[in-house]
């Protein structure tokens, strides 16, 4: 494969059933294989990827990670692509949050501790997502007269969401911190899957028949998703 112009990393799945292909923080392309598939299949499937992996690549010397955060009373969190909830962190014998737009209280054993304010952050985040995901899974399920079997909150390094061949939807609850149009691209985008198991042009089709602005979104979402982190 010396006419590929990237460097890549395999790995063996036993629970993959297809190969696939992702891009790891914009610099890392990961080829997956399952166990059965022979490895220079794997590479002729990358290379029929090229066109698009070399879209998508960001050179490593132009990649800058994301600035580690650290939170305190009065600082401002991003939900729904707005910085429009501020902290209050509040000393308990227990850990808990509690919601008084536009005020986000966390109920602390130590309010000092960045990685116990994470976590709370993340079991926020998390609640407020599962709400938000299965109206919106509901909807566009039913625009489609689609059904699907379950839905999984997870928090993937290398994609936002996913659909099984048994109709469970992935979504990784970060995706909250993004505007509403790039939530609703997302669910739209897996959604699709449950109909089309492929990026075909049948199901860019149908993404569009829900999301006219579906590439707009799509472009958003790969270049401002690393930043969408706690």
């Amino acid at each position: 494969m010396s006419d590929l112009s990237f460097p890549y990393t395999i790995r063996r799945s036993a629970r993959a059933k297809n190969i696939r292909v992702s891009i790891k923080n914009n610099t890392e392309v990961i080829l997956v294989l399952p166990k059965f598939v022979p490895e220079f299949l794997g590479l002729q499937f990358l290379k029929a990827q090229k066109k698009w992996i070399q879209k998508h690549l960001v050179p490593v010397s132009n990649y800058q990670e994301p600035t580690k955060k650290t939170y305190k009373t009065g600082t401002k969190i991003q939900l729904f692509g707005k910085k429009n909830l501020k902290l209050q962190l509040i000393p308990s014998s227990k850990s808990s949050y509690d919601l008084e737009p536009p005020i986000l209280k966390l109920y602390l054993k130590d309010t000092n501790d960045q990685n116990e304010i994470k976590l709370r952050l993340t079991d926020f985040y998390k609640s407020i997502t599962e709400v938000t995901l299965y109206d919106r899974v509901d909807r566009f399920c039913a625009d489609l007269g689609l059904n699907y079997n379950r839905i999984c909150l997870k928090n993937n390094k290398t994609n936002w969401g996913s659909c099984s061949s048994k109709k469970n939807l992935n979504f990784n609850w970060r995706i909250i911190m993004a505007p509403v149009e790039i939530i609703d691209y997302l669910v739209i985008h897996e959604v699709c899957h449950l109909k089309q198991m492929n990026h075909s042009s049948k199901f860019w089709n149908l993404v569009e028949s829900l999301d006219p602005n579906f590439k707009a979104h799509k472009k958003w979402l790969r270049e401002n998703g690393k930043n969408l982190v706690l």
